[in-house]
């Protein structure tokens, strides 16, 4: 709004609030928009406020030798990502050995409904649990990756003070305790 006796009244409010910083800011905006006005109202508000903001940053300072350090980088997440997206992509290849296996299967049920040669039987025999073991180091591979993943978005996502991996039956169980800003 074009007319600046609203910055007056944002001060206000933000005097009203006790948020000096930012009820200082709003009088000196007004000041300099407001050709006439209330002007003497609202440099003695500056002043006023003057001891509040003060006060207001030395409380700043002492805070801030009791906060945490930075919250985790973008990096964290970015990594947190591409890891996960790396545990899908194992346990794809997972999958698909799983296929092949169940394929060589179904050759060994063909050819022995005909004739069942041995020496055919025991190769394809070996390929099969050569892929079925290949799949579940897939699958044991991607799942951790994908709650590693998990667990380092989590923790750079939502400040978590306190993260737990914990296998489960058919996979694992993520917990974290998390502040909110």
């Amino acid at each position: 709004m074009p007319d600046p006796s609203f910055l007056f009244d944002i001060g206000q409010a933000y005097r009203q609030k006790g948020k000096c910083r930012e009820a200082t800011a709003a009088y000196k905006s007004y000041l300099r928009n407001a050709p006439e006005g209330d002007r003497a109202k609202a440099e003695q508000l500056v002043q006023e406020l003057a001891v509040c903001v003060k006060l207001e940053e030395e409380r700043e300072r002492e805070l801030a030798h009791f906060r945490k350090p930075s919250t985790p980088s973008r990096k964290l997440r970015w990594a947190g990502l591409g890891t996960g997206a790396a545990g899908v992509l194992l346990a794809g290849g997972g999958v698909i050995f799983t296929v092949k296996a169940r394929n060589t299967e179904h050759d060994i049920e063909r050819l022995c409904r005909t004739i069942c040669n041995g020496a055919d039987v025991v190769a394809l025999d070996r390929e099969g649990e050569r892929d079925e073991r290949n799949a579940k180091l897939l699958y044991a591979l991607g799942g951790t990756a994908v709650a590693a993943g998990a667990t380092m978005f989590l923790y750079a996502v939502l400040h978590a003070e306190h993260v737990t991996v914990e296998p489960a039956p058919g996979g694992a169980i993520i917990g974290a305790a998390v502040r909110f800003r």
